[in-house]
């Protein structure tokens, strides 16, 4: 089965809620995927990291929702997120958002993956939607891991930062008012005009 294959199999598998009930093969898949990941256009990519977090979040019919990677899975995910390192200034916008979004929702924490990604998706936020962003920013609040700068224009949204959490929202500090006291005029000195102006010669 050549790459492009897998990441269309994992995906259809999750998206008609095959994988519950054929959870080996679909690891099997993942674990040949996996050291051929160069070999996919990165959307494809996307569309079987999709799919395992997909599988792993829904759960089998009478069971409670658990998220629980196996060591394929993983495995596959660091593999993206070594390419995705290395290639992280030709990633689209929206490719960004995805990847950190998909490492979020299995609870794979790659500090280095983070890291190299904030300045790119800090630099390209005005090429992303409210929804996009907003997955990028609870991504990186659930690590942990600082943006660090507050993208503009997302004001219902809270950015992690070093120490505190920064909201854009926040108001400014107030800042104390200063009484300026006019000058003491000298004495003996008539207002300008004149004591006498006005009145009759």
């Amino acid at each position: 089965v050549d790459s492009r294959s897998l990441t269309m199999f994992i995906f259809a598998m999750a998206k008609s809620g095959m994988s519950r009930e054929h959870k080996q093969l679909l690891g099997q898949f993942v674990a040949e995927l996996k050291p051929r990941t160069r070999e996919v256009e990165f959307d494809n990519l996307l569309e079987a990291m999709w799919g395992v977090c997909t599988s792993m979040t829904q759960p089998a019919e009478g069971q409670r929702s658990m998220v629980r990677t196996e060591s394929c899975e993983e495995a596959l995910f660091n593999a993206v997120a070594e390419r995705a390192v290395l290639h992280a200034a030709s990633l689209e916008p929206r490719q960004l958002s995805d990847i950190v979004h998909n490492f979020a929702q299995i609870g794979l924490r790659h500090t280095q993956l983070f890291n190299v990604l904030s300045e790119r998706i800090l630099k390209n936020q005005h090429k992303l939607t409210a929804d996009q962003m907003l997955k990028a920013v609870k991504a990186y609040q659930r690590f942990g891991i600082a943006l660090r700068e507050a993208p503009q224009g997302f004001t219902d949204t809270a950015i992690i930062a070093k120490g505190d959490f920064i909201r854009p929202s926040d108001k400014p500090p107030a800042k104390k008012f200063r009484y300026e006291r006019p000058p003491p005029l000298a004495f003996g000195a008539e207002p300008q005009g004149g004591l006498n102006q006005g009145k009759a010669q």
